[in-house]
């Protein structure tokens, strides 16, 4: 019998992993796990909430045999990405929007992990939102300063 090529490249693709300790510990049923897709815009109102479509859009992953999918957040909400999951507090829908999004991953046997991103230099300015980066640059043609140790203490 032949062995798929990427079998023999990737020969783990589709045994469980374990990640963590003890009463921390995660199991995946197997290798293939969804990256975060930046904002996915068309899946998210202009409100920050999952519409059906953004379902359908992870749905089709986890159907596909995903192990996880990684659903990107933005903070602070809206900070140069209109269209993201805004997540505010847990009365939000976007907040029990994500509760589904982890019960229709579980329903696969998958996970639901999430990515927490801050914007940096494309952060839309306005009153307490100040564009900041790793370190000193230009961004389109603005001076965005680099992040001091008090910055990131806040």
């Amino acid at each position: 019998m032949k062995i798929a090529s990427y079998l023999q490249s990737y020969p783990h693709i589709f045994k469980p992993m374990e990640i963590g300790r003890g009463k921390e510990k995660i199991t995946f049923k197997n290798r293939i796990l969804l990256s975060p897709m930046s904002d996915i815009g068309y899946g998210i109102d202009g409100h920050g909430i999952m519409t059906d479509e953004g379902f359908d859009f992870f749905e089709q992953f986890l159907h596909g045999g995903f192990a996880s999918v990684c659903l990107p957040i933005e903070l602070p909400p809206n900070g140069a990405h209109p269209r993201s999951i805004v997540i505010d507090n847990e009365e939000t829908a976007a907040f029990q929007d994500m509760h589904k999004l982890a019960r229709l991953a579980q329903a696969y046997r998958a996970h639901l992990v999430t990515e927490i991103y801050h914007p940096g230099c494309c952060m839309n300015p306005g009153p307490g939102r100040e564009p900041i980066t790793a370190s000193d640059m230009y961004w389109n043609g603005h001076f965005v300063r680099g992040m001091t140790y008090k910055d990131m203490d806040e």
